[in-house]
């Protein structure tokens, strides 16, 4: 049994030794998301070899994939100030959206995380729109629709034309001018930059 007098100084002791292991929790999960961040972008690995290992890390409760998530979208915020460079931001979000399609069965589906799936797709975009913007063509195509099905939904397509406009224009490039065409047509109303990509490649004004 401890001694009355100890107690305090146990208790003293615990509460300054937390804020340190909280810390180094969270600098030993930027450190190994970095190092997930390298493998995407490695010769010897890839989007596959990351996703697999987020996925992993994910399963055994090292980290949530909302880490991984928040960590791709910072990297998409700091390429335009050189934190980081365009192709390691597409090729660690890629990976994460991969991983996201690996873990759909521990995913929600409820009607109530509309939200999440929303910003999910958002994710998508921004990184096959940072990598369209570099020239990767290819690559933007392998993001734009990336990540569980889920998010792909009609009411999701006709919110942010954005998404959908670019979406079509990937597909014209990649030589499937008619797939983009006819997925615009499916619309229930077209607007935005979906009706503009639309009127460009049926030639209309």
């Amino acid at each position: 049994m401890l001694h009355p007098r100890l107690v305090p100084r146990l208790l003293l002791g615990l509460a300054l030794l937390a804020p340190a292991l909280v810390v180094n929790g969270c600098k030993d999960k930027r450190s190994e998301l970095a190092r997930i961040g390298a493998i995407a972008v490695a010769p010897t690995g890839g989007r596959g070899p990351a996703a697999a290992e987020i996925q992993t890390a994910v399963r055994a409760k090292a980290y949530l994939l909302a880490d991984a998530i928040d960590r791709a979208t910072a990297m998409l915020d700091g390429v335009a100030a050189g934190k980081f460079t365009s192709a390691n931001a597409t090729a660690f979000t890629g990976a994460t959206l991969d991983a996201a399609a690996l873990l759909d069965d521990l995913l929600p589906h409820g009607g109530e995380f509309e939200l999440f799936w929303m910003n999910l797709g958002r994710l998508a975009f921004r990184s096959a729109e940072e990598a369209h913007a570099a020239g990767r063509v290819p690559e933007a195509m392998t993001l734009v629709f990336a990540g569980p099905q889920r998010w792909q939904n009609d009411a999701y397509w006709e919110r942010f034309s954005d998404h959908d406009g670019l979406a079509a224009v990937l597909l014209a490039k990649s030589g499937q001018p008619q797939q983009a065409i006819e997925r615009l047509q499916r619309r229930v109303e077209l607007r935005g930059v979906a009706l503009e990509v639309y009127n460009t490649l049926t030639g209309k004004k």
